[in-house]
């Protein structure tokens, strides 16, 4: 096997690094080497538009992203070009290559590189330009891996098993929220292994601490092949949404395990290779976002890195954020190569060109090319193989994948899979298993058509494959009578057998009491999961309605639960609400929509099943707004989407908010036997007059009720006379009402949901009730959540959080306000609606969509000058500020400064000197960006003067901490400790904690001597 390893030598002092190449023909031959200057680098734009394409383009790719995309698939080429050029550009470089270039299917190329300037390289884009489009050297090769110099390693010998053995961390401290799903690569490579049982043993820890992980593997040395962690990595300084939320500035590249509480444990690679140390687990895969990143400008390198350091023989890493369907993809061939009995580094090469031969990836459009077969990186310390013979010649192919979800293991009387598959429900999935660790008893709450038996039954079957189970999975239905007699018998006639050999008894024998203590003995034994199903009517539902289980049974089901806490039986039950009469036994966890790229991908299921093409699909317009409003309830977009077929997205969109929309006559979903809409309707015609004719309001709201704004709107004097003066506790009376007919779910005190496949009900009471009113009622509604969205931008000041929650719940009324506002020429009303709007889409990195709204409201606001129109000069100053935020975050400070500038002009005219100090503090930030110390304390200064003078002390401390920021990048130790002090002592007496941790945070740095 011939070699090719190229050395990165970092700059010494101010000069330039270099590159050593060494080429051996074959193992032990003396190398022959050459060293060259290395003059490649890659600039900060570059990078972003990489990571933006790899982690962001799927989610969005309509429009000009398009284009973008292709631009820096472009960019990847002509990168891996000059990263060619710039290693094999010399005459005695090229000599070298010359050698491998006709034979690289045999030649192991590995890249030494020690400093975080060489490995923040992207070497997996090394393209040789002679061969075009199938140039790249990552996959020509028989291997390419990263290494590091003058590592000492012997690899253990593989593991002789029978079975091929995977130990899978799954963690997610970011909690059901977070950005990464939780079944994300299991569940489907769940799949994948399904038909090979016999031969692929997988064991997910649980729980996923740090500590458990080190028990496990002390308690099984040399019987794991691969550990494969599924989560979160981090690095500081940039790259991607994990590392703003757990990275710290700094400090080096982590993996996120997780606490016992679900909090996050930050483990560096060190610390994962001493766990691993003498334990034989030969290969380390980490299908962690980040995993394989570092920056030049970093202290240290990447997880994957330190892991070599550490002594692990071989780590597969992720470079950036990774998608879902590329892993499974990836892992499946990785599998499949490793239990066949190659080589690590050739498993790797075989998986990255089954990325490149087959680019398609889902998308809400339908399957589009993306070219991330770059994401993988290898680093490995010595050749190493995870088996010494194949576990038997197996297959894995991803294309088999189909539902994403089967039976599994024993199930009593469980419905079929769904139709559409189990999509989705990671996070739901995620506090389940969170509740169970502590819990026998669960209750999932959730509206009706959300998805609750879907769910539940899909959780069963995933506890049953990741080896939590070892009994049937129990199916009951509670929808219609069913007494305790009847829960005790299903699991007797189940474990008869066992009955009878242990006992020498007949099940059918026995007597009710006695057949009662043995379900419970046997299920507080054997790891079982009984699913009670459509649990609500036990108790009476609607609350106040008759009961079928007298009072005694309902006691023996709820001391029936109690008997189980504690054993080893999970207990899991649905309802269209809380249970609070069962007592404190439970767990209470709420079933929402889908998430968004979940929805998607629901969305297109629906859409080929109603037969669109995939032409059609990928040549639809961007419905995420019509998915989000649906809110992800998987009954409504089942029912809903297949209109695409003859409406555009936003056509639709304003029919199903205005309740126009008409359903295809032979749709199924309004022809099931408890029709949603059926049910509804004849619980409507039971409201009170009064009551129905005040819900009208409702059909303004977009899925999301606050009584709050409800009680805003009718403190107006112009009012209609039967809502005005309703006040927040009158509505939540209402309301309440309204929830138990299945109308709306209560998600908190004044808090409720609209199912989203019912508007028309809303729309039809809101013309009937308000005929006379509609103008008024819809300008009222925009200017409650004018006010409403400045009130959550500033709470994002000082409790983010809650801010955060309300932004995301009331998102689709927000969009609607906007609207509203724009027919009826509120200009102010959209300027206080855009300010709510502007920190929840910020916040969540949707700066696309952002900048689309803002585009669309400047062209509403100014003349063909650029200068606003009459009676638009507030809206106007308030986008130049959104306008100047976007090029902040686009790093443009030349055009954010002139903005800045433009504002501190009319804000010196207009003598407002609050805002006039805030646009000051603003050029000094940007200064300091620009690391233009002199400037940014002249305008800090110039800031901090009139903050004083006009008494803002918030003003104040703010600019005094950015003075000690300027003082200590300046060497400046005890004058920056200065500031910080006077900025400590403001925060202290405006009781403001957030800002006091970061500032005393600050002086805790600089009197420490630390570096900033």
């Amino acid at each position: 096997m011939k070699e090719l390893t190229i050395h990165h030598l970092p700059a010494k002092g101010r000069g330039r690094p270099r590159v050593r190449v060494s080429y051996r023909p074959q193992e032990g031959a003396q190398a022959r080497e050459r060293e060259t200057p290395f003059k490649f680098t890659v600039t900060d734009e570059p990078r972003r538009l990489i990571q933006w394409y790899l982690e962001e383009y799927l989610v969005y790719p309509w429009g000009e992203f398009r284009n973008r995309a292709q631009q820096v698939e472009q960019l990847m080429q002509q990168l891996g070009e000059e990263l060619f050029e710039a290693l094999f550009g010399s005459r005695e470089t090229s000599a070298l290559y010359a050698h491998v270039a006709d034979d690289l299917a045999n030649t192991r190329i590995v890249i030494h590189a020690s400093d975080p300037a060489g490995i923040a390289l992207p070497w997996e884009l090394l393209r040789d330009p002679t061969r075009g489009e199938y140039g790249d050297l990552a996959r020509l090769a028989y291997a390419f891996v990263r290494s590091q110099p003058d590592l000492i390693f012997q690899p253990p010998a593989p593991a002789n098993q029978e079975t091929f053995n995977i130990l899978m961390v799954i963690c997610r401290p970011g909690g059901p929220d977070g950005d990464v799903p939780f079944q994300s690569v299991a569940r489907p490579l769940l799949e994948l292994f399904r038909p090979h049982r016999d031969r692929i043993h997988l064991d997910v820890l649980r729980p996923p601490t740090f500590e458990q992980l080190a028990r496990v593997l002390a308690e099984q040395p040399n019987f794991y092949h691969v550990l494969h962690f599924d989560g979160h990595g981090t690095f500081p300084q940039g790259g991607g949404r994990p590392a703003q939320f757990y990275g710290q500035t700094g400090a080096q590249g982590r993996l996120l395990f997780e606490h016992e509480d679900g909090t996050p444990h930050e483990v560096t690679g060190e610390e994962l290779g001493g766990v691993l140390a003498g334990k034989g687990v030969p290969i380390v895969l980490l299908n962690a976002c980040q995993s394989g990143m570092t920056r030049p400008d970093a202290l240290y390198p990447s997880v994957g890195n330190q892991l070599l350091k550490a002594g692990a023989c071989g780590v597969v890493a992720m470079a950036y954020s990774v998608y879902v369907q590329t892993a499974v993809r990836f892992m499946a061939r990785l599998y499949e190569a490793l239990m066949n009995g190659a080589e690590l580094a050739r498993a790797v090469a075989l998986a990255r060109d089954d990325l490149r031969a087959r680019p398609q990836r889902f998308s809400p459009v339908g399957d589009i090319s993306l070219r991330d077969w770059v994401v993988p990186a290898l680093f490995e310390a010595a050749p190493v193989r995870a088996v010494t013979k194949p576990v038997r010649a197996l297959r894995l192919d991803p294309a088999l994948l189909q539902d994403r979800q089967a039976k599994a293991g024993a199930e009593i009387e469980c419905p079929e899979p769904p139709a559409y598959g189990f999509v989705g429900r990671d996070s739901v999935v995620l506090e389940l298993e969170r509740a169970f660790q502590t819990e026998t008893v669960v209750l999932l709450s959730g509206m009706a058509g959300v998805g609750k038996t879907e769910t539940a039954v899909g959780f069963a079957r995933w506890r049953t494959e990741t080896g939590a189970l070892d009994g049937p999975i129990f199916f009951f239905r509670f929808e219609h009578y069913l007494p305790l007699t009847q829960v005790c018998d299903r699991v007797g006639q189940v474990f008869q057998p066992i009955i009878k050999e242990q006992l020498q008894q007949e099940w059918h024998l026995l007597n009710a009491e006695q057949r009662h203590r043995l379900a419970v003995s046997i299920l507080r034994q054997v790891p079982c999961l009984l699913l009670w199903d459509n649990f609500e009517p036990v108790a009476g539902f609607p609350t106040g309605t008759p009961s079928a289980w007298t009072a005694d049974e309902q006691k023996e089901l709820r001391d029936f639960l109690s008997e189980l806490r504690g054993g080893q039986t999970k207990v899991l039950l649905t309802s269209r609400r809380d249970e609070p009469w069962l007592g404190n036994i439970y767990r209470h966890v709420e079933l929402g929509g889908l998430a968004l790229v979940e929805a998607q991908e629901l969305a297109v299921r629906v859409l080929q099943r109603a037969g669109l093409q995939p032409s059609q699909i990928k040549a639809l317009p961007d419905y995420n707004e019509l998915l989000r409003y649906l809110r992800g309830n998987p009954l409504a977009i089942q029912v809903i989407l297949p209109e695409l077929k003859q409406k555009t997205p936003n056509v639709l969109l304003k029919e199903v908010q205005a309740g126009q929309a008409t359903l295809s006559a032979d749709d199924p979903a309004q022809g099931r036997e408890h029709s949603l809409t059926a049910s509804l309707t004849y619980r409507l015609d039971t409201l009170d007059p009064t009551l129905r004719q005040r819900l009208g309001v409702l059909g303004l709201f977009q899925g999301f009720v606050d009584a709050d704004v409800l009680a805003a709107i009718c403190s107006s004097d112009d009012a209609p006379e039967f809502i005005r003066g309703l006040g927040r506790e009158d509505w939540i009376g209402m309301l309440d009402a309204a929830a138990e007919l299945g109308l709306l779910q209560r998600v908190g005190t004044g808090y409720y949901t609209v199912h989203p496949a019912l508007p028309w009900f809303f729309h039809d009471l809101l013309h009937t009730a308000f005929a006379d009113h509609l103008a008024w009622l819809e300008r009222t509604f925009t200017a409650a959540y004018s006010a409403y969205g400045r009130q959550l931008f500033r709470l994002f000041q000082t409790n983010t959080q809650l801010a955060m929650s309300l932004l995301r719940a009331e998102e689709n009324n927000l969009t609607h306000a906007l609207r509203l506002a724009r027919h009826h020429e509120r200009w102010d009303d959209v300027a206080g609606i855009l300010y709510g709007l502007n920190q929840l889409l910020t916040t969540q990195g949707r700066w696309a969509e952002w900048e689309r709204l803002i585009a669309n409201s400047e062209a509403e606001v100014t003349n063909a000058n650029g200068e606003p129109l009459t009676g638009r000069e507030n809206l106007w100053i308030a986008l130049l500020g959104h306008r100047a935020k976007i090029f902040n975050y686009r790093r443009d400070f030349k055009s954010e400064q002139a903005i800045h500038l433009r504002l501190k002009d009319h804000y010196e005219r207009a003598s407002d000197e609050r805002n006039q100090a805030t646009t000051l503090h603003q050029l000094g930030m940007i200064a300091e960006e620009r690391r233009q110390w002199e400037e940014a304390e002249r305008w800090y200064r110039q800031s901090l003067a009139i903050a004083e003078r006009i008494g803002n002390e918030h003003g104040q401390a703010g600019t005094l901490h950015q003075l000690g920021m300027i003082a200590e990048e300046r060497g400046n130790p005890v004058e920056a400790e200065r500031f910080y002090q006077q900025a400590e002592a403001l925060f202290v007496r405006l009781n403001d904690p957030h800002s006091l941790s970061i500032v005393r945070a600050s002086l805790q740095r600089v009197r420490g001597g630390e570096r900033k």
